[in-house]
């Protein structure tokens, strides 16, 4: 373990997780459930993931997704650090969970998924279920580990945090979630950005086969060079061309900014 690992304020910070080799195989075979879940498909897994830790020499250390090609399919490493950020952590589970999935009927050119659904998906998934994924490390008192876990049973909305950062600011076009630049994912860019991609996702998610025609772009996406045309194809009885796509987003954005979610609730949704 690296000297991060034991840092009192590493320990208390809520930001950060300290990855144990037991606990992480479980968060990821939960991310995968959850993130099979956000896609409505029950497929069989097929590829292999392996992960890799190592002691954490800063705060602020990257992690990488190495993906290798072999003649019965594709594997993928992934190197973590013990103590990382925990947004950084479910954004790589999110990202190799979907190229996983992307390359089932890949050759060897591995898929390229876009950003706007790797941040979507990953702040869907820290919106609604990251209690449930992401485990904290067994602590000790008195010779008895114990784990502390607080689950909050009121309904909450999800996408609360990205509607109040849409009416602060103007939420992104399309084109900028499309071709996001670097500096749009750290800071008060980054917050904007993924509060603008969940929506986006969510919206996608919520069309009639919405998460039919979502799997359906992730399978056809090695077949191209940009998602763009993976994306038409893929929602064509929603969208002919791009420039429908951005009439429709421009609508969502109006529509996020100025409704109570609470509305649109059924009877049983408010009980």
């Amino acid at each position: 373990a690296s000297p991060l690992a034991s840092a009192p304020d590493l320990a208390t910070n809520a930001l950060f997780v300290q990855l144990e080799p037991a606990l992480l195989a479980v968060s990821c075979e939960r991310f995968k459930q959850a993130l099979w879940r956000e896609l409505g498909t029950t497929a069989p897994w097929r590829g292999r993931i392996y992960l890799a830790l190592h002691p954490a020499q800063s705060t602020n250390e990257g992690v990488t997704i190495i993906s290798e090609h072999f003649t019965d399919g594709w594997a993928y490493r992934l190197e973590l650090p013990d103590t990382l950020e925990r947004v950084r952590f479910i954004r790589a589970m999110v990202q190799v969970l979907l190229r996983e999935y992307a390359n089932r009927s890949a050759g060897e050119r591995s898929a390229e998924i876009p950003a706007w659904l790797t941040e979507g998906l990953s702040q869907q998934l820290i919106a609604s279920r990251e209690i449930e994924l992401v485990l904290p490390p067994r602590r000790s008192v008195n010779g008895m580990a114990i784990r502390p876990t607080v689950m909050e049973t009121r309904k909450s909305d999800p996408l609360e945090a990205a509607r109040r950062q849409l009416r602060e600011h103007p939420p992104l076009t399309l084109e900028e979630l499309s071709w996001p630049a670097e500096e749009q994912f750290s800071g008060d860019a980054g917050e904007l950005y993924r509060g603008s991609a969940q929506v986006f996702v969510n919206e996608l998610l919520a069309l009639n086969d919405g998460r039919a025609c979502l799997r359906a772009m992730l399978e056809v996406l090695p077949q191209f060079f940009n998602w763009q045309t993976a994306f038409l194809r893929a929602f064509r009885s929603h969208f002919e061309r791009q420039l429908d796509v951005e009439k429709w987003w421009a609508l969502q954005s109006a529509r996020y900014t100025g409704r109570d979610p609470g509305q649109t609730w059924t009877l049983e949704e408010s009980w």
